[in-house]
This record gives C-alpha cells, sequence and structure tokens, in this order.
C-alpha cells in the first residue's frame, strides 16, 4: 500500500465523493479511482459502496479509516521530524488543560519555552472531569492526581501544591474562625472535586479523609478561588502560593496545621509526540523547571 493510495482513499471517504476529493487534492477523479481501485485490490475485499450519490466506507473501508488516519498522521509525522533534524523544532503543539486551573502557574513554562522556541504554536483548550476510554485528542496534557490519560504518554509530575482550607478575612470576621475540624461543620464549604475524587473529601494532615456536605463543589480551581474571595464559604483548593493579583486581596489559611494534602500536577506528553523534536524540547524544558524547583 502506497501512501498516495492511503491519501486517495481517506479523502474519497471523509468526503463521499471521487469529486470532492478531486476539487479538495488538486487530482483528477480518474487517478484517485485508480488509486481507490488499486487499494481495494490489494486489500482484497471493497472498500468503498458507489452509487449514482456518491460513495460510503464498507465495513472493511471504515477498519481502514479509523487506522489509516493515525497512519497518515504518524507519516507527515515523521516528514516534521525529518525536516526539523537540525534546526528549531516547529509547528503546533495541542495542550489540554483540566477546566479552572490557575493559567497564571503555567505563564513561566509558556514563557520559558516560547522564548527558547519562538516557532511553536500552542493551541489550548479545556476539558471537565475525569478522562474517557479514549485518550484525548492532545499532544500535551496537564491533570492532577494518579488519573492519568488512557493510552501511550510520556509522564512527568511538574509541582505538588498543598491544597488548603483558604477564606477571605471579611468571611472569617463575619462567620468566625474555626478552630476545630468540627467547626467546619457550621461553615460554608466550596470543595474542589478532583477527576480521581467525585467526593471532594477533606484531609487532614494524618492522610485521614473527611467528608463534610459542601455549599458548593466543583473541579473549577479558580470559580472557588473566586467565591472565596467574594466571601461565598472557605474553599477547600489547591494553593500554589502565588502573591495575589493587583487588586486582590490575600485569602486566609484556615485550620493549616490540622488540615491539608500535597496534590501533584503532571503533564503528560503523547509518545507520538515524544519522538519529535518538539517533544523532546517539551520534556526536556520540563525537566529542567523541576531541577531548578528542587534546587530552590
Amino acid at each position: 500500500m502506497s501512501f498516495s493510495e492511503l491519501r486517495a482513499f481517506l479523502v474519497v471517504a471523509e468526503m463521499g465523493s471521487f469529486l470532492a476529493a478531486s476539487v479538495a487534492l488538486g487530482e483528477s477523479r480518474t487517478t484517485l479511482r485508480r488509486q481507490v481501485d488499486a487499494l481495494e485490490a490489494r486489500a482484497g475485499v471493497p472498500l468503498l459502496h458507489r452509487d449514482r450519490k456518491g460513495v460510503s466506507p464498507t465495513d472493511a473501508g471504515l477498519r481502514l479509516l479509523a487506522s489509516g488516519r493515525v497512519m497518515q498522521r504518524d507519516f507527515e509525522d515523521l516528514l516534521s521530524a525529518i525536516r526539523e533534524t537540525g534546526s528549531l523544532p516547529t509547528g503546533g503543539v495541542r495542550v489540554l488543560l483540566p477546566v479552572g486551573l490557575p493559567i497564571r502557574s503555567l505563564t513561566g513554562l509558556l514563557a520559558l519555552l516560547n522564548g527558547a522556541f519562538p516557532r511553536l504554536q500552542f493551541r489550548m483548550a479545556f476539558y471537565d472531569g475525569p478522562f474517557g476510554p479514549s485518550p484525548p485528542e492532545a499532544d500535551v496534557v496537564v491533570y492532577f492526581g494518579a488519573l492519568s490519560p488512557p493510552g501511550a504518554w510520556e509522564r512527568r509530575t511538574v509541582s505538588s501544591p498543598q491544597q488548603r482550607l483558604l477564606a477571605s478575612e471579611d468571611y472569617l470576621q463575619r462567620r468566625g474562625t474555626p478552630a476545630t475540624l468540627d467547626d467546619l461543620r457550621a461553615h460554608d464549604l466550596l470543595l474542589w472535586t478532583p477527576p480521581d475524587d467525585a467526593e471532594g473529601r477533606i484531609y487532614l494532615r494524618s492522610n485521614t479523609a473527611v467528608v463534610l456536605p459542601p455549599l458548593v463543589s466543583s473541579g473549577n480551581i479558580d470559580l472557588l478561588h473566586a467565591s472565596a474571595r467574594m466571601g461565598t464559604g472557605i474553599a477547600w483548593v489547591p494553593d500554589a502560593d502565588l502573591p495575589p493579583a493587583p487588586g486582590e486581596a490575600p485569602l486566609v489559611r484556615v485550620l493549616d496545621a490540622v488540615v491539608g494534602r500535597e496534590v501533584p500536577v503532571n503533564m503528560a506528553v503523547s509518545r507520538r509526540m515524544a519522538e519529535l523534536p518538539k517533544g523532546r524540547v517539551f520534556l526536556e524544558q520540563i525537566d529542567l523547571l523541576r531541577q531548578v524547583a528542587h534546587l530552590a
């Protein structure tokens, strides 16, 4: 099977006609029919149903269509790797981030990568909730905890911020500062629910988990931080210990000697991208940041 035969089949099957594929590829319908016929001859089974309305994949064609997209992408990545040999990595990097991740915590990494490799282009998308059975459509995934995306990935732990109880001074002045864990039951709690813990349990320093009824539960960390600043309640959220943004009042730690735990922030680079120069660059920069953070 040649790449031109595979490409012809993929475009014809996806567009539903030889005419549309001919326009998209800039090749004659005769050439495309000859390439698809040759591919069917190699496969030994029909790959397309053909009628006056157009074409549609057979069951065998559907199998090839699913695998063929991966083969095409791998071939294009191989060409990209060859072109990038000995030069600055180029192209797009699809980054998948959890909804509500404090973006300020990623600005250092992005600034470093952009400064060192200005020809990389980052396309950011966000997900909510745990990963499904299929790997996400991304080159790089940022996630909390041990529930990693399925599939082949190179994984790194970027940081391990503390998860804490945080509240505004205004809220504590109005409702009082809890002195014990039992006191929390009388307060409005804003609980972060990570993908691997839908209950949003509060953890003692002894690693004992406690379930308390929340006023609000959400996987959106920024939402809970903002709600705590507005005095809505006491938030149980990861705390990157960043200074407040201009105009923001700092949040107060509550029961910090009693309640808290580390929450690993992980980054996964797809194995396919890790074999490209831009993927290796990404992993190298992550490892460099980890070393700097450890030395600090």
